[in-house]
């Protein structure tokens, strides 16, 4: 696997970070992490989000170290062996109220910095 990271030109952190999810995997399940089928691994990622708290973006980089490993470095193909991607829910941005915006203008200190947030 390092072989392949390195000819792939992944950087010594992202390789770290790879190979950390493949260790962490089969320490997880206490065997070899190529003896595992796909449920197994989506078993470990639920139980990383739900159980261990892990954030979606941390689930994501452990899904493609796992991803180098079993596409890469074992050869499995997409079909073979699915590991989906997880979404991050996305969020409503915060809205001013009315009260708040007139406020925001008391604060500028210059007309032109009241204008500059009127515009924007």
């Amino acid at each position: 696997m390092i072989e392949d990271m390195t000819v792939r030109g992944l950087v010594p952190s992202t390789q770290r970070v790879y190979l950390r999810a493949v260790r962490d995997l089969a320490v997880y399940y206490k065997r070899s992490p190529d003896t595992l089928s796909t449920r197994d691994i989506q078993r470990y990622l639920l139980q990383l989000h739900k159980e261990r708290g892990l954030t979606y973006s941390t689930c994501n980089t452990i899904v493609h170290g796992l991803r180098f490993f079993y596409g890469t470095t074992l050869g499995r193909s997409a079909m073979y062996f699915v590991i989906p991607l997880a979404k991050e829910p996305s969020t409503l941005p915060v809205i001013l109220s009315r009260p708040d915006i007139r406020q925001l203008f008391a604060a500028t200190e210059s007309l032109q910095d009241q204008t500059l947030l009127k515009v924007t």
